[in-house]
């Protein structure tokens, strides 16, 4: 199984939309919701871990599920 699954997920949504790190961090904070740059690009290169109302507030942002950010389709076909 894959290390960093979410933080790998967030990197993905986040460039399908153009958005830089210092993007998502802006978009994050018209939420009222504080991130940096610099930890969303320690949450994306797995070197922070990601709390889980971190987890709410990204799929929030990106304007995805939360179980999209597991990628639970690709978990689901190693089920199968």
């Amino acid at each position: 199984m894959k290390n960093n699954v979410v933080g790998i997920r967030i990197k993905e949504l986040r460039k399908s939309k153009g958005w830089t790190q210092s993007d998502l961090a802006t978009q994050c904070q018209l939420r009222d919701y504080e991130m940096s740059r610099e930890t969303i690009a320690k949450i994306e290169s797995g070197i922070r871990l990601i709390m889980d109302t971190d987890i709410v507030e990204f799929a929030l942002v990106l304007d995805t599920s939360i179980a999209d950010l597991f990628d639970v389709s690709d978990l689901k076909c190693r089920l199968n």
